[in-house]
């Protein structure tokens, strides 16, 4: 039996509101997740923020340093 542990991935999809110059999250693979900044840096550690605060709440004993991030945008036209 295998003691390595995985590392939990967390994808998200941004998109961008021109309206508001916002991005956004629009899907995302940790329930409850909602975030939006001026630049897809501050939302990907926006989005960082918010799920560690979910994973506190949720009680989510996977080790912190073993989440991975990954985003997802749409090609612009």
């Amino acid at each position: 039996m295998s003691t390595e542990t995985k590392a939990a991935t967390v994808t998200f999809k941004a998109e961008f509101d021109s309206e508001a110059n916002m991005w956004w999250v629009s899907e995302c693979s940790y329930p409850g997740v909602n975030a939006e900044a001026p630049t897809l840096d501050r939302l990907y550690k926006k989005v960082q923020a918010v799920v560690a605060d979910l994973r506190e709440i949720n009680g989510d004993t996977a080790p912190a340093g073993m989440m991975q991030m990954s985003a997802e945008m749409p090609m612009a036209a």
